[in-house]
């Protein structure tokens, strides 16, 4: 049993809205769901070469307190940060809580 307190980062989930743009394009954007408490847990971080600079990525896992259906479509910002969920493992299993894979988006 994870401590009610080790989920101490406030994040809202968001999901993902495309609308056409009348043009035979698409816009896209972000809905805010609900606002939900993690524990996270950095995984890895790495640099790689694009475009002729250095963009760091970061990965992270957050353990949820959150019940509902999460997607790997569906994204959590907070504290500064935008989290892309790339993976969930479900509630079900022995953890109890959702566990959700990230990879940090650079802000812009």
């Amino acid at each position: 049993m994870i401590p009610i307190a080790d989920f101490d980062q406030p994040f809202v989930l968001e999901t993902l809205q495309m609308t056409d743009d009348g043009s035979g394009g698409r816009i896209e954007s972000w809905s805010p769901l609900t606002t939900v408490w993690a524990k996270v847990i950095p995984q890895s971080g790495n640099e790689a070469p694009v475009a002729d600079a250095l963009r760091s990525e970061l990965t992270h896992q957050l353990i949820l307190r959150y019940r509902g259906t999460l997607k790997p479509t569906m994204r959590l910002t907070g504290t500064g940060r935008i989290l892309e969920i790339t993976a969930v493992f479900d509630g079900r299993r022995p953890m109890r809580w959702p566990v959700c894979h990230c990879r940090e988006v650079p802000l812009q």
